[in-house]
């Protein structure tokens, strides 16, 4: 496995001129593809992602080179933005496998500055996860490989861990598909599908992409309390409404990725029920029905918060989570859509806001409070995302029936006393320039964000060893919890306020539906009063299982090594409050 910073050799480079030509051959012939990739739906090529290029001709390896390189994108009509890209595309190329396929990445940074690639979501050795404890950052000209074996079929997709809020900000990420065809074919899912990564975007006046942070104190501290909000939707990477050409009675199978650095992408269809099949870590057990979302004045008594009755007069989405399909940063989810007769030539997939905890902050006196009104938190009108224009085929479609299993998913078996891995998830108030600390670790009782712990406060566990995460929530706003390399199963989570202990409205637990392997989840806020002795406790199941990586996941110290990663981090997904500190780390250790 090569690990090693270097450029690709003259030798190196000529044998893979040969191996082009072997893959040209094999492509035209059709030997390879024929049989694992599915009908893509005929939509604006503008719009569909671009596939990366593999350059060997081994069915079980797939090896693509990567770089990192600014490039003028034209975001807006007529505009061009200089942004961020993997091979000058925007975002990058597809990545396309099959389970149990050997994934090789040549990655060049040819960027100003310092990056990684972090493979989000896969379960992989810890020397490639592409953070900066698990490798030295890639600089400028400099070259990485990537090297593992694709374990599990899923939806994953890949973007730098070095400054992260803001070069995904800038254009770096994109898919990650791999697949099962004898599952597929097996379950006789749709063959048709759409690849979606869902995003947001702050451009200036110039068109230019918006400094991470603003210089004035409030809308620096607004930024950094709620994540960096947006003025552009986006859809693979393109502004607007894309339109899709689909036809009446024909399932489609729907692969969506949350690449935001904040937004919760809340999805809807009118009329339509939505069926979700699979999430982080591929298919479920069987399916969710999804029913559409509706807005109007009359939703609160089915809100999150139930202390959050606002003002009736207010107008918001029905904020229920199991109406529509909802994914948070770094998420991703997969759903099938099968358009009905007889409501148009036209319909439409919205967004919908959610009441995720929203602060704000305000100038008393000189100095900067913060303060948080239900009544204007998840209110922002439903916006369009596309549109798919509906055909009716001569010959009508079969009714589509999914099957009432789609994969076995295995509860994680719990010992009598499991050990508790603690994450504790707040932050400090804003100072005079609107700069506020995150945190995710209690070092000695003091909430410590991620560049102030030593290699000793990582939290510490066995390989082999099953744990409980109990990610405790002492803030009013949801964060979306993601640890490296491990998927986990969620338990439950239970509300607890202290200053109101018999309060049924405040102290309650909630519980999952079904069982689901993730990588990524939102926790929600706690309920209680802003300063009170309140919070939320998320509980996680986890196991730290190498099979298929054996010997190739210890990891620990807080520093790269070259032959062992510094430990796996620990994060909330929304990219600002992890930069400000919302990060920690895994000390995993050999029994």
């Amino acid at each position: 496995m090569n690990q090693a910073h270097a450029t690709l050799s003259t030798k190196k480079a000529a044998s893979y001129l040969v191996l082009i030509l072997l893959v040209l051959f094999v492509f035209f012939s059709c030997e390879r593809q024929s049989q694992t990739k599915p009908e893509v739906v005929a939509w604006d090529a503008n719009v569909r992602l671009n596939k990366a290029f593999d350059i060997n001709p081994d069915p079980k390896i797939i090896e693509i080179e990567l770089s990192a390189v600014e490039a003028d994108i034209e975001i807006t009509p007529g505009v061009k933005t200089r942004m961020y890209t993997y091979d000058g595309l925007f975002p990058g190329p597809m990545i396309e496998a099959n389970k149990g396929d050997t994934l090789i990445v040549h990655f060049t940074n040819l960027l100003p500055e310092a990056s990684t690639v972090h493979w989000h979501g896969v379960e992989l050795p810890a020397l490639m996860d592409g953070t900066s404890l698990s490798q030295a950052p890639v600089n400028t000209g400099e070259t990485f490989t990537y090297e593992f074996k694709l374990l599990n079929a899923a939806t994953y997709w890949y973007h730098p861990h070095i400054m992260t809020h803001r070069q995904v900000e800038k254009g770096l990420y994109g898919a990650l598909i791999v697949r099962d065809p004898d599952e597929d074919a097996r379950l006789n899912l749709p063959e048709k599908e759409l690849v979606l990564m869902f995003d947001d975007i702050l451009l200036d006046d110039d068109s230019q992409v918006a400094p991470a942070y603003p210089d004035d104190p409030i809308q620096r501290a607004n930024t950094q309390l709620n994540g960096r909000d947006s003025n552009l939707f986006l859809i693979n990477g393109k502004p607007g409404i894309a339109v899709v050409n689909l036809n009446i009675g024909e399932p489609v199978r729907i692969r969506a990725i949350n690449a935001a650095n904040t937004k919760f992408f809340r999805f809807s269809v009118p009329l339509h029920n939505l069926y979700r099949i699979g999430g982080d870590a591929g298919l479920i057990a069987s399916a969710i029905e999804a029913p559409p979302i509706a807005w109007g004045n009359n939703f609160f008594k089915a809100a999150a918060k139930p202390r959050h009755l606002g003002d009736p007069n207010v107008y918001r989405s029905d904020p229920d989570p199991y109406k529509g399909i909802m994914i948070v940063p770094g998420e991703r989810a997969e759903f099938i859509f099968t358009p009905k007769d007889n409501i148009g030539d036209s319909i439409g997939l919205e967004w919908h806001d959610y009441p995720r905890g929203r602060h704000y902050a305000k100038d008393e006196q000189g100095m900067i409070s913060l303060t948080h009104d239900p009544n204007i938190d998840g209110v922002l009108l439903p916006h369009p995302l596309m549109r798919f224009e509906l055909s009716r085929p001569q010959t009508p479609y079969p009714v589509f029936v999914l099957p009432s299993m789609l994969r076995a998913v295995n509860p994680i078996s719990l010992p009598l006393n499991p050990n508790v891995l603690p994450i504790t998830f707040g932050h400090t108030m804003p100072d005079m320039n609107g700069d506020i600390n995150f945190f995710a670790s209690m070092v000695n009782g003091v909430g410590t964000p991620f560049e102030m712990l030593s290699a000793n406060d990582g939290i510490e566990a066995i390989i082999g060893e099953t744990y409980i995460w109990e990610v405790k929530n002492m803030t009013e706003g949801a964060h979306p919890f993601h640890p490296h390399g491990f998927s986990f199963q969620h338990l439950e989570t239970e509300f607890v306020d202290l200053d109101d202990p018999t309060n049924p409205s405040l102290n309650y637990k909630t519980y999952p539906t079904r069982i689901e392997n993730k990588d990524t989840i939102m926790v929600p806020g706690r309920l209680g009063t802003v300063m009170g002795r309140s919070y939320a406790l998320t509980r996680l199941a986890v196991k730290f299982d190498d099979t298929g990586r054996e010997g190739m996941i210890e990891a620990f110290g807080k520093m790269a090594q070259s032959n062992r990663s510094g430990g796996w981090v620990v994060h909330c997904h929304i990219l600002e409050h992890a930069n400000r500190g919302m990060m920690t780390f895994l000390n995993l250790r050999s029994p």
